[in-house]
């Protein structure tokens, strides 16, 4: 059979019998091509949860092992004597990226050739320049629906193997990916370039406290900057180098990485073609230019997600984390609840401390529970419209491919994702449907979600745009959320109506998150199916504060905010003593 690795049909021999390598390669608006193919889709290797558990923690051990290997590599070509903690903070959201992807991508290779089904594939001509980023955040982009990427990575890794018989095409240009970063994201980028750009002139005595990316408003960050008697400061704007090009002599030094495995001999491979530039032939550029871009002499440096895609601010916080606080803060849902994820453990390996959205349950000496900023603020402004409509809460970030090591649905179970959604809207009432908003990723992330629901169900109401959620909300009586994510404690800490259901075999719980989430599905919160859920849903639609306002609901709505969803009519007092405390130590 001829193995077609991705959705680019420029690669897809369909005189032969078709072997596709997951149930990514299937476009829905393409279904009138491949659906009258001869094809098969090969098992998805992670469709065993229990392996993908064993292989995350495979893939740590891998992970620790070869961030200490070029922490010592880029120790000796750029000449400086840093910490694995520095590189850490500079490489590990690249490789918690890049390793796993290119781990699924060799299962998957390695999966189509024990099915001893293949007798043929076409490889891109492209080489490995073509897909060298500049820094993490192109990475990341890159990774959520790229062909031209992912059928390189398989490309790389038949060849690497030689077990495939294939003929190498010359590549048509693709189909660009959606854009993950929006329009409006792109322009807000820009204003905080044009805002911030005399942010370098202000002295130090007055930026001793340093807050980036931190998940709080503008207007809150101000206000805590302002309490701390700092110079109100609301953000900083990203660095961007110029383009460069590849330095293949620089690389080279980074060749012979150790192996154990098959595996682990192809990535020791790819890594050094594969490492962002920014890390080699920009970071001479980006120290300097962070250096003088950032205060010289901090005391404490507090952020949310500032150490995973904000470049400039990784290179200043790395220099300076071994001689101030290097504070984190809780930023959104499944964090401490999931069973693993990639962020968490970055955090907890990476923070002096920690701050979560409540108590967690992650028993860490960094880890401490305070009230959530942001969604203390942002209940008193999310409030019940008994004669509203219904807010249906969509995933955020819904690609074909995997990208990340996380507790939720990926790559084939993905695809169970909108039939779930379906379900959902076939089994509640004719009013109920009436009533429905289906609010989707404000990005198009690859499953064309409109198109399947125009042609499935054509009257429900879908909206797709960068009104805020909140927004939408007050013109709701009820919220159903679909995943384990921010959203659901949004509406939870604001008291609002809210119905929740998920998988429990794709949105995995650790220990002892179990105990909280069960106490919710008792009272009718959470719910394992679409159907159980559509069906709390007719009953309480006419009127849900009826239902939400009982005792029993209140008290399991309670105490799971208090674990997870924190949140203190003080939060500003609160966290100004904290942050004062902590540099008075």
């Amino acid at each position: 059979m001829f193995l077609a690795t991705t959705s680019d049909q420029q690669f897809w021999n369909k005189h032969e019998k078709i072997l596709l390598l997951g149930e990514w390669c299937k476009i829905y608006s393409q279904k009138d091509i491949w659906s009258k193919l001869d094809y098969q889709v090969l098992p998805y290797h992670w469709d065993d949860r229990d392996k993908r558990h064993s292989d995350w923690l495979y893939l740590q051990s891998l992970h620790e092992k070869y961030l200490s290997e070029l922490a010592g590599r880029l120790n000796k070509i750029h000449g400086v004597n840093y910490s694995d903690r520095y590189w850490r903070i500079l490489i590990g959201p690249w490789l918690f990226f890049f390793i796993p992807v290119f781990y699924d991508a060799y299962l998957s290779i390695r999966t189509a050739i024990d099915s001893k089904l293949v007798s043929n594939t076409w490889l891109s001509d492209q080489t490995w320049t073509c897909h060298l980023k500049e820094n993490t955040k192109e990475f990341l982009l890159c990774l959520r629906n790229d062909e031209d990427y992912r059928h390189y990575l398989y490309s790389w890794i038949i060849r690497e193997h030689g077990n495939v018989p294939f003929e190498t095409h010359q590549t048509q240009p693709a189909a660009k990916a959606s854009k993950y970063f929006s329009d409006t994201e792109w322009l807000k980028a820009k204003l905080k370039k044009l805002l911030t750009s005399s942010t370098s002139f202000i002295p130090d005595q007055w930026q001793k406290k340093v807050i980036v990316e931190s998940y709080l408003s503008p207007m809150n960050v101000v206000k805590l900057q302002l309490a701390l008697r700092q110079f109100p400061i609301p953000f900083y704007s990203e660095i961007a180098l110029p383009t460069l090009p590849a330095d293949k002599e620089l690389r080279g030094e980074l060749n012979g990485l150790s192996s154990n495995n098959e595996f682990e001999s192809f990535l020791a491979k790819i890594l050094p073609q594969q490492i962002p530039k920014v890390f080699l032939e920009g970071y001479s550029a980006m120290q300097k230019i962070s250096s003088a871009k950032f205060p010289k002499r901090p005391e404490l440096i507090l952020t949310g997600v500032g150490l995973y895609l904000n470049e400039g601010f990784k290179f200043w916080a790395a220099r300076h984390a071994d001689k101030v606080k290097l504070i984190g803060l809780h930023h959104g849902g499944g964090w401490g609840s999931a069973r693993f994820g990639v962020v968490e453990s970055h955090d907890l390996n990476t923070f002096d401390r920690f701050y979560s959205w409540g108590e967690s349950g992650v028993k860490h000496p960094i880890v401490k529970s305070m009230a959530s900023p942001s969604l203390s603020c942002g209940k008193r402004k999310i409030k019940c419209n008994p004669k509203g409509g219904i807010l249906w809460v969509g995933i955020s970030v819904l690609p074909r491919y995997f990208y990340l090591m996380v507790s939720g649905c990926t790559t084939s179970q993905i695809l169970s994702y909108p039939k779930e959604q379906e379900l959902f809207a076939s089994s509640v009432s004719p009013e109920v449907h009436e009533l429905l908003l289906f609010r989707l990723c404000p990005t198009s992330s690859g499953l064309e979600e409109e198109k399947r629901w125009f042609k499935n169900d054509p009257k429900l109401k879908l909206y797709r745009g960068n009104k805020p959620m909140i927004k939408q909300l007050n013109e709701c009586r009820l919220s159903i959320h679909t995943y384990n994510g921010t959203p659901v404690l949004q509406t939870l800490s604001a008291n609002y109506p809210t119905i929740l259901f998920m998988n429990p075999d794709h949105w995995e719980l650790s220990e002892s998150a179990k105990p909280y989430f069960e106490q919710l599905r008792k009272v009718g919160i959470l719910h394992d199916t679409p159907e159980s859920a559509a069906s709390k849903v007719n009953e309480i639609y006419e009127n849900p504060l009826a239902w939400w306002m009982s005792a029993e609901v209140q008290e399991a709505k309670n105490i799971f905010c208090q674990e997870y969803a924190k949140t203190s009519e003080n939060w500003l007092t609160e966290w100004k003593n904290e942050l004062l405390n902590l540099t008075s130590d």
